[in-house]
């Protein structure tokens, strides 16, 4: 467990993080989701000392991070960044063994954990293992960021804007492939993002961080349901140029009986009337003959596919 207490940084008269309080569940997918400038980095950085905090404790299990020796603290942590900064020198297994040279694991058990974890992500160790990383895509290249985060089983991996410099099919394997990690291996990330799409798929929960301050804590589900404030509802709302009917066509209703006792809305109707009614309930719609049932959950998942909201 992760927690914030209090927490604030300033840099002369500029306030980048003010009295943040947050809790971060163990082995959880955590999200600090917010526009450029909003402290979120600076979070992140806080968790591996990276920057200190003016005032206020960053406490991981129960303990200030500033009573843990620097070096066991870090060597608990993992860190990937959006620039992934390979060894250029190195071999693609050589990079993802840095952490566990470090650690002074033998070369033969580097090797074997590195073949692994290529494996794991779909690279074959025989084919990729001796490759440089110029000789690799930007997406492969980032894979191997991971998996490196990865080969020192660490209980703690730090996430700033991974994908964000990917093209969109590229970034959407790319998330899936880290959601399907963490089912496999359940460690705790805290994952950085400024784009609501990636924060909807990616967080069990989400900290809207605005301006240095913490706006709302909440799933996905929760925060599109009941937005704390204007704030919030401005940054998760739905596109306005995308209807009702985009979503089912996507296949993300339900079909339903006439019968069924929902309220009725047009198949016309933009994705922010719907976010609207569907803070009451859920609802219906007709359209092509039949009637669909819509939900919370079926626009979360509609927006979460990066389909209707603004990045």
């Amino acid at each position: 467990m992760i927690r914030f207490k209090n927490v604030s940084k300033r840099y002369g008269k500029t306030v980048a993080l003010d009295h943040v309080n947050l809790t971060i569940p163990a082995h959880s997918i955590f999200v600090i989701v917010g526009p450029s400038g909003s402290g979120k980095t600076t979070m992140l950085k806080m968790i591996n000392r990276l920057i200190e905090p003016t005032g206020g404790k960053v406490i991981i299990n129960h303990k200030s991070i500033g009573d843990y020796p620097l070096r066991q603290l870090r060597l608990k942590m993992s860190y990937v960044l959006q620039s992934i900064a390979l060894f250029p020198n190195l071999t693609i297994e050589q990079n993802v063994g840095v952490q566990l040279r470090a650690e002074k694991k033998p070369k033969k058990d580097r090797i074997k954990i590195a073949q692994k974890l290529l494996a794991k992500v779909g690279m074959d160790p025989d084919k990729y293992g001796s490759r440089y990383p110029d000789e690799l895509s930007g997406g492969e290249q980032q894979r191997i960021g991971i998996i490196r985060a990865l080969a020192v089983n660490p209980r703690i991996i730090l996430m700033d804007e991974p994908f964000s410099a990917l093209d969109p099919i590229i970034r959407r394997k790319l998330q899936n492939l880290v959601l399907k990690l963490h089912h496999e291996l359940n460690n705790t990330i805290v994952f950085i993002t400024h784009d609501m799409h990636e924060a909807l798929k990616m967080g069990q929960q989400i900290a809207v961080l605005y301006h240095g301050r913490i706006q709302q804590i909440g799933s996905g589900q929760e925060i599109l349901q009941h937005p704390r404030n204007q704030i919030v509802r401005k940054l998760f709302k739905p596109n306005d140029q995308q209807h009702v009917y985009d979503l089912i066509q996507q296949g993300l209703a339900t079909p339903v009986n006439e019968s069924t006792d929902e309220a009725l809305i047009s198949p016309n109707a933009s994705l922010a009337t719907l976010a609207s009614r569907l803070q009451k309930s859920p609802v219906k719609v007709k359209y092509q003959h039949r009637f669909w049932r819509i939900t919370v959950k079926d626009l979360l998942r509609f927006i979460s596919k990066g389909l209707g909201s603004h990045a």
